[in-house]
């Protein structure tokens, strides 16, 4: 009996270490908190930071009932033991019992304490007003306002959302950093924060490529704020998302140990393009026709490339492979992209088992969608002004 016992407990055990470190399987079969809750913890697109307050404590109180939990599982499991836990003494079955709820208790005090004057006790709350003056900080709500920017912010889609580990998730918005674990979540503003480069894993049982989403270097980064005592975070990221990540970034990364940076393949294309389409003839306007506006992909960037079909003046137009359409066709569309929004467009319309055949191949433009390839990509330049006399 007493064999079967440990058995059960160990397996037991396991299953508990499944709930609280649920593998990617147990995920996508929805067996999880969030999946399981999602009716009560609600929509994390429309409001991140509420859903993360009631997400954490969901998880605090149902971890929780793991440890009473097993007494029910060893009554259905091993009837025998339990009888036998009950033929014990009085005291000794009451301190039992006690050890045994106490998790539950605590739990659910402390479930009460965070949810206490609209959550304004939570650990997320109180990390919110960390980077508030003084004056806002004494208000007992004032943290709302972070928020609010951190949920407007969520819903954008630009962020860079990773899934780090099977319990944590790195978030970086338009002004935050955000780490988010099963038990607490992390904000640094990203106008303070340092991101420091400390090491990387080459990870050589990662065969897939980088088209794939695979990556074989892992890095390890710590990120602080530089002007409030609040906790580092450290946090390991693929090196095909670092770049992702220095783009959200205000203060440059510090590669404190000289760090090789592997590039993803992505970023690769990229610096190809930008050099291939920098050869290109550029393409002038006049003065007065030039019409300064952003980048219809990114919104910060100028646009600053022109599609004008050159590849039959040049004489090097081929036909399409796989009998696809052969030729290129003039674009008639004004400006409306930056080059680095236009080489990821590019990137993405071509075989992504296949980037040899990148550069030679055509994509179809996002505005007209007019096939082009890259020597009809000119970069925008100004005339110079005709000189008077």
């Amino acid at each position: 009996m007493l064999g079967e016992a440990c058995c059960f407990t160990i397996l037991y055990v396991l299953l508990c270490l499944i709930v609280i470190f649920p593998p990617d399987e147990i995920a996508g079969m929805g067996l999880t908190v969030e999946k399981l809750l999602a009716s009560f913890l609600g929509s994390e697109i429309m409001n991140f930071v509420q859903y993360h307050q009631r997400r954490t404590t969901a998880t605090v109180l149902v971890h929780s009932l793991l440890i009473p939990g097993y007494l029910l599982w060893m009554r259905q499991t091993q009837p025998g033991v339990y009888s036998w836990m009950f033929h014990l003494p009085t005291f000794a079955i009451g301190t039992t019992v006690l050890l045994f709820l106490s998790p539950v208790l605590v739990a659910l005090c402390l479930a009460l304490w965070w949810h206490h004057n609209n959550w304004s006790q939570h650990p997320l709350s109180k990390s919110l007003t960390h980077f508030l003056d003084e004056r806002q900080a004494s208000h007992p709500h004032s943290w709302l306002a972070l928020a609010t920017e951190i949920n407007i912010q969520y819903r954008r889609v630009d962020k860079l959302s990773t899934q780090i580990s099977s319990t944590s998730q790195l978030v970086a918005i338009d002004s935050w950093l955000i780490q988010v674990n099963s038990y607490q979540v992390c904000v640094l503003p990203l106008e303070d924060t340092l991101v420091v480069l400390e090491g990387a894993i080459n990870n050589t049982l990662d065969t897939r490529p980088f088209s794939a989403g695979g990556s074989a270097q892992i890095l390890k980064l710590r990120a602080r704020c530089v002007s409030k005592n609040v906790p580092d975070l450290s946090f390991r990221l693929s090196s095909t998302l670092m770049s992702e990540l220095e783009r959200k970034l205000v203060i440059p990364v510090l590669n404190s140990g000289q760090v090789v940076v592997q590039k993803s393949l992505a970023d690769q294309f990229l610096e190809v393009f930008l050099k291939t389409v920098s050869e290109n003839p550029p393409y002038l306007e006049k003065p007065n026709e030039r019409r300064e506006e952003a980048c219809i992909g990114c919104m910060s960037a100028p646009s600053n490339v022109k599609l004008d079909r050159r590849c039959r003046v040049l004489g090097v137009e081929r036909p399409a492979e796989g009998g696809g359409e052969a030729q290129c066709v003039a674009c008639s569309c004004r400006p409306m992209w930056c080059v680095t929004c236009l080489s990821k467009w590019f990137a993405a319309r071509q075989d992504q088992a296949r980037p040899e055949t990148w550069l030679s191949s055509r994509a179809p433009c996002p505005t007209c969608r007019s096939l082009f390839c890259l020597l009809d990509v000119r970069l925008m330049m100004q005339e110079a002004p005709a000189a008077t006399h």
